[in-house]
């Protein structure tokens, strides 16, 4: 089944894009709205931010930093922080491979 398919069958909202769905799912399968300190945590928030700057312009909901922030129970500066200064842990790729397989099927 594509994403697509799912989409349109557990209800469409006109004002979204599949991508608004797309991340709205992500944040919630993978908890990424929670507070913590874990490095996989952390990696995957980091992930999926990149990941949402990178598609940006498909976004009808999610369109600023302030939006992104609010879907992730964080500040603004901290989405900005995440997508422009930080830096990949040592266990980057293998912390993410779940939420890149998930975003990019």
């Amino acid at each position: 089944m594509s994403w697509e398919d799912w989409i349109v069958g557990n209800g469409w909202d006109e004002h979204k894009t599949i991508f608004d769905t797309l991340l709205e799912s992500a944040v919630s399968s993978y908890e990424l709205d929670s507070c913590t300190r874990r490095q996989d945590h952390i990696d995957r928030r980091d992930y999926l931010l990149k990941w949402w700057n990178k598609h940006k312009e498909h976004f009808r909901t999610y369109t600023t930093f302030m939006k992104v922030g609010d879907l992730l129970n964080m500040d603004h500066s901290s989405v900005s922080h995440y997508i422009n200064h930080r830096k990949k842990s040592r266990l980057f790729v293998e912390n993410t491979k779940c939420i890149n397989d998930y975003l990019n099927s």
